[in-house]
Parts: structure tokens; sequence; C-alpha cells
């Protein structure tokens, strides 16, 4: 396990593609916590799901759309998003880096990670 972790390593290589042109990387996952990065080459539908999910901007500008709001984010900015919150993201400036925690983890994220692993 990596207990430090530098942005500039991070990469989605041996990663996959959650949503087209959207991809992750897993960092850290116990039986409570996802914790992934997440590259975007391009904009996520609208969506919602049953997990809190947080994070924050690595790299790049986008709008994020999260329960009726909208923001512009880039590199050092956090959102969070609640359990059932309907969001989507709008990129800007071409790629997005970002930092994803999902509360509990996403059992769909994990069965494809765990395809990777062997």
């Amino acid at each position: 396990m990596k207990y430090f972790i530098r942005p500039d390593s991070l990469s989605v290589e041996g990663g996959i593609e959650i949503f087209r042109g959207i991809y992750a990387k897993e960092v850290y996952t116990d039986d409570k916590t996802m914790v992934i990065y997440v590259y975007l080459t391009n904009d996520v539908p609208m969506h919602s799901h049953p997990h809190l999910q947080m994070g924050f901007v690595i790299k790049g500008r986008a709008k994020f759309h999260i329960g009726g709001e909208e923001r512009v984010v880039g590199s050092g900015d956090y959102y969070i998003i609640p359990s059932g919150v309907k969001h989507g993201v709008d990129l800007i400036d071409g790629d997005l880096a970002v930092i994803d925690i999902f509360i509990p983890p996403r059992e769909d994220y994990k069965e494809k990670f765990s395809k990777i692993r062997h």
C-alpha cells in the first residue's frame, strides 16, 4: 500500500474506462471507502448513484453540475456530491484530472478493477 502519493506520479495506465473517454485507476479500497484517480477526456453525462462522492481537482478546469447548481472548478478545488443527487461535468480547457472518493465503495468499479488485477 502507498501512504503518500504524488499527483505527478498518477496515471490511468492499467486502469479502466468508466464512461466513454473517462478513465480511472484504483488508489485505495477497503470495505467502507474507495479512492480513485480519474482522468477525463470527455464530459460526464448527468447521472446519480447511491454513494456519497467527494473529490478534488488536480489538473484542468470544468463546469460541474451538482443538484441544480453549476460551478466552474479548477486545480485545488473540492466538491461533494451527496447520495442520490444528479450530477455531471462539462470540460472547459481540455482534459481534467481528479481524485474521487466514494463511500461506500462502488461495487461496479470494484468488479472492473478486480478483472484487471487477475
